[in-house]
């Protein structure tokens, strides 16, 4: 009898670490499975600007990993009015009513088609 009171008051002693890593691991899968709005506009915005770089064009966007605020009316540009081409970039977003916050996001440009080459 004595080990059951023992177990017992263990599990009840030890049920804050379970649910901290419940509570991680909930906030992981929400973060990884809802991006934020500037992440969404900034893919939205590439896959549009390289739609005629090939006939399957991906767009991976690198995730932040700075805890920023939510960003009101995003607005996704290129910085230095580069051009879309296949590979590495950054795009920039700018955040609220004035436009006055700035954000960089890395992203990765793939695309595959039928090219002629002389």
């Amino acid at each position: 009898m004595h080990n059951r009171r023992n177990k017992a008051f263990s599990l009840k002693n030890n049920w804050l670490p379970l649910f901290l890593a419940a509570m991680t691991y909930s906030h992981w899968v929400l973060s990884e499975a809802a991006p934020d709005q500037a992440t969404a506009t900034a893919q939205a915005f590439l896959e549009q600007q390289a739609a005629p770089l090939g006939d399957k064009v991906t767009v991976t966007i690198t995730p932040s990993s700075a805890q920023l605020p939510a960003c009101e009316n995003p607005q996704a540009f290129l910085p230095f009015d580069r051009p879309v081409t296949a590979g590495n970039l950054t795009v920039g977003i700018n955040c609220g009513a004035d436009n006055r916050q700035v954000r960089y996001l890395g992203a990765h440009i793939s695309a595959m088609g039928h090219y002629l080459i002389a």
